[in-house]
This record gives structure tokens, sequence and C-alpha cells, in this order.
């Protein structure tokens, strides 16, 4: 799903990084995404399993090994950091917990940050 650039339903920011597991037998070997690709991060890879009011960002996002070694970078652990506090407030405000928060009303609150959004693209 990353290297093809999946578009999440719940997407709220991107992450570009080359896949670039470290392995003992072969070192590095940076697998980059295609010309155009671009992948982005659910909501729910910021939600802790089974503690729903709970958040995380950077890299203990969920994702599995291959993802997580492009997620770890400090740009996507900015972004994911980014949507963690979007998705907060804007649930806590309207007294839901994350998984129910309305993504227009995050989107709308990270544009106003200057943020990139998926499905706003400039």
């Amino acid at each position: 799903d990353y290297t093809t650039g999946k578009r999440w339903d719940d997407s709220l920011c991107f992450a570009f990084y080359p896949i670039d597991l470290h392995t003992n037998e072969t070192g590095v070997a940076p697998a980059h995404l295609k010309e155009g690709v671009v992948a982005t991060v659910p909501l729910r890879a910021l939600v802790v399993q089974n503690v729903p009011n709970c958040l995380v960002a950077g890299r203990c996002v969920g994702s599995d090994r291959l993802a997580n070694s492009a997620l770890r970078v400090q740009a996507t652990c900015f972004a994911t950091g980014q949507v963690a506090g979007a998705v907060a407030a804007v649930a806590a405000k309207s007294g839901v917990s994350p998984l129910e928060t309305n993504l227009d009303a995050v989107k709308t609150l990270l544009k106003e940050m200057d943020a990139i959004v998926p499905g706003d693209e400039r």
C-alpha cells in the first residue's frame, strides 16, 4: 500500500521517503517510489489498538516493517505529529473519540496551519 501510494479514506498527511529496510545480509537497498507516487498515512495508524482515545505519531505509528522503514523519517514524523494534535483538538472540542472525528474539520484546521493535506494538493 505504501509503495503504490494508496489513498486511504482517512488520510490526513503524506509520506514520501523510499523504503530503506536495513538488513544484516545486504545492508540498505532503498526502493524508491515511482515518479508521481506519494504515500499517505491513515488516521487509524495513529490510534492505539484497543485504546481509542490514545494517539501516537512519528515512529510509533501502526505499520508493517517495510512501511515503517520509510515512515520513520523526520518529515513524516512531523506530519503525523501535526495530524495527531489537530485530531486531538477537534475530537476534544466535539466530544468524540479520534476515530469519530469529522475529517473535514481536521483538514480545515490543518490547512489553517499551512499543512499539505491529501485531496488538497497545491
